[in-house]
């Protein structure tokens, strides 16, 4: 629900709109009109549950939006979160709403309630078969591009780091008769604090709110944009949603996957040679993954095992500008007369650990 309050300055007239000065955030008060007095406006909400701060109430947060000059339009949301009660009615409600600011007096107003909100129970799978065959027997959700609907996102799934990860789920009203009860606009968030790793997209909204495709979200994760993240996880997806009308109460689904380094491939691109005493030993190395693409690799992941001391002595890396392709380089003084096996580490995060022999 919504409040609007006008806030005016009953110590100061304002000659041009013959009324008190209107009081403007970050403003200061002048005989025509409000210019710059006004500094750090803000509200407190006290209800009989206690007082509340920082634009909150018992039952979620509060909005603040400036509607014009004086005028200030406070919405109380109700929150649907694990942090918040569940609410159905508020009767004989008095909300005071208390105004502050720097050398403002306090002042306040009072309003009374009644409430009645209608919350609806909500559902949410990941298995489309049970939503085609069972929840909308009679309708036909819409078939989404690149997206194999005959199958249900398989907790436990591995991937290699640099997939993709499509999760698409179907999240419905339980007290809805519709013959498509999904819900065509929600909130949705996850446990994961920053939202850098994922995207969630609403699909009823992307195809221009074709009814078909209404209950139908899609999420989005990016395992290219982690840093030193194989392992496993696990996804908490929340689903809400907050009308005037209606509360849509929160749903949590499930999603679990691991993560796991990309296998990587070392070959020489030329036969190794031998080498005089007095000469370097090259050996020119080419990277790539399980499918063949080059593998980007720096120096400092590289090192000769066998070989005392650090990379840049006795033993040296070259990148010859070609992607996946780098030439090593060994001081043969240190080695002797013989034949050696060199042993080549390759310590790339978010790769395997890679040693490979040469001879």
């Amino acid at each position: 629900f919504n409040i609007t309050l006008e806030l005016r300055d009953r110590s100061h007239f304002n000659s041009t709109d013959g009324d008190f000065n209107l009081i403007v955030n970050n403003s200061y008060w002048t005989p025509t009109g409000s210019l710059g007095q006004y500094d750090n406006i803000h509200f407190i909400i006290q209800t009989r549950e206690g007082q509340f701060t920082n634009l909150t109430w018992y039952w979620g947060n509060v909005s603040v939006a400036v509607q014009g000059p004086g005028v200030y339009r406070l919405t109380f949301h109700f929150n649907q979160t694990p942090t918040y009660p569940q609410i159905q009615e508020l009767l004989d409600y008095l909300v005071v709403v208390e105004v502050r600011g720097d050398r403002l007096d306090a002042s306040q107003t009072q309003v009374t309630v009644d409430l009645k909100l209608q919350t609806h129970k909500t559902a949410m799978t990941f298995n489309w078969t049970y939503a085609n065959d069972t929840i909308t027997p009679g309708f036909a959700l819409a078939t989404v591009p690149g997206f194999n609907q005959s199958t249900s996102f398989e907790n436990d799934s591995s991937f290699v780091y640099g997939d993709i990860i499509d999760v698409y789920l179907y999240w419905w009203d339980l007290d809805s008769g519709a013959y498509n009860p999904g819900i065509s606009s929600a909130f949705i968030s996850t446990n994961w604090t920053d939202p850098l790793y994922y995207r969630a997209f609403n699909l009823y909204e992307l195809n221009s709110q074709n009814e078909s495709y209404k209950g139908i979200f899609w999420i989005q994760i990016d395992t290219r944009l982690f840093s030193d993240v194989t392992g496993n996880y696990t996804i908490v997806i929340n689903a809400t949603l907050e009308t005037y009308q209606r509360i849509y109460l929160l749903t949590q689904g499930f999603v679990s996957f691991e993560i796991k380094p990309v296998p990587v491939n070392i070959n020489l691109t030329e036969p190794l040679q031998s080498a005089p005493i007095t000469a370097f030993i090259r050996l020119p190395l080419n990277f790539t993954d399980s499918l063949g693409n080059p593998i980007i690799v720096r120096v400092q992941e590289l090192n000769i095992t066998n070989i005392p001391g650090p990379m840049g002595a006795n033993k040296w890396a070259v990148s010859t500008g070609v992607p996946g392709e780098i030439e090593l380089f060994v001081n043969s003084n240190i080695l002797g007369l013989s034949f050696h096996t060199l042993v080549l580490e390759l310590n790339k995060t978010n790769h395997e650990l890679k040693y490979q022999n040469f001879t």
